[in-house]
């Protein structure tokens, strides 16, 4: 499935702040981690195609099999799938 990439400046700590690309539903797991409040989510920068099962792997191997689970839950679940599934009329709201 093609879904959105959004670009999303990430405040890790009081001296370093990234800027990076990442698809709509992968904020979830950056805000969980990062902090709501240290996300800015910005303009949607462009589209790439995702596979549900293997994005899940990817979740893990970026961010671990803990903090990925505690967020999506277990892959045979589908709660992943469900989230990258494109919600009619809905966008991250941008927090600039």
């Amino acid at each position: 499935m093609k879904l959105a990439l959004v670009q999303a400046t990430i405040r890790r700590d009081a001296f370093t702040t990234t800027t990076t690309t990442v698809p709509e539903h992968e904020l979830k797991i950056v805000r969980a981690i990062f902090g709501k409040e240290n996300v800015k989510v910005g303009s949607e920068v462009g589209e790439r195609e995702f596979e549900p099962d293997s994005e899940y792997d990817r979740l893990c191997q970026k961010y671990g099999d803990e903090k990925t689970i505690a967020i999506y839950g277990e892959p045979e679940n589908n709660k992943l799938a469900d989230e990258m599934t494109p919600k009619k009329g809905t966008k991250p709201a941008a927090t600039e």
